[in-house]
């Protein structure tokens, strides 16, 4: 239906605004698309763009507390797996693990990464991207010893072929974990 592509338009432009580091204007089009999606009846482009919602607020939002943020995505994660959304699953975990990160839980993120690993192959670029940045945040961050970083580091880098700013990233990481250990 007309009011279904409205609302999926509105929720990529929601998160093309969210990349952009345009939070206020993500929020307004996410707000938009989940009206659009629940006027016409489409529960996941609703979920998928609360989502957005959700993300962008956490970061202008001074009283959106991050408990607030993780209950309102896991509850859309949960609905995402109800209706069968792969998807929108895929996308809700990634959220799931950038709030692990945001919290100070690298592990817990990278949890989540590896279970989204393969799912991540054949999907674009950004969604295995986001996948990857899970393996180098805990590999920098997290408690991993030297070896088992760069282990975590090629591994995510798997995801990420053909891209050379990727690269670059990848090599600046191994660069700081061997001068991290000296």
């Amino acid at each position: 239906s007309e009011g279904a592509t409205r609302a999926h338009a509105l929720t990529v432009l929601a998160a093309a605004l969210a990349e952009l580091n345009d939070f206020p204007a993500a929020m307004r089009a996410a707000g938009e698309a989940v009206t659009a999606a629940t006027d016409a009846g489409d529960e996941r482009h609703a979920l998928r763009a609360e989502l957005v919602r959700i993300d962008a607020r956490g970061h202008v939002d001074p009283t959106y507390a991050t408990a607030s943020v993780r209950e309102e995505t896991e509850q859309v994660l949960r609905r995402l797996q109800e209706i069968g959304d792969e998807d929108g699953v895929f996308r809700a975990l990634l959220a799931v693990s950038r709030q692990d990160f945001y919290e100070g839980h690298c592990m817990k993120s990278l949890a989540a990464c590896r279970q989204l690993f393969d799912r991540a192959h054949g999907r674009p670029y950004r969604d295995r991207d986001a996948v990857a940045q899970g393996f180098y945040a805990a590999a920098v961050f997290g408690p991993p010893p030297t070896a088992e970083a760069l282990s975590l580091v090629e591994q995510g880098s798997r995801l990420s072929v053909g891209s050379l700013a990727t690269e670059a990233i990848v090599c600046t990481i191994r660069a700081e974990l061997l001068a991290m250990e000296g």
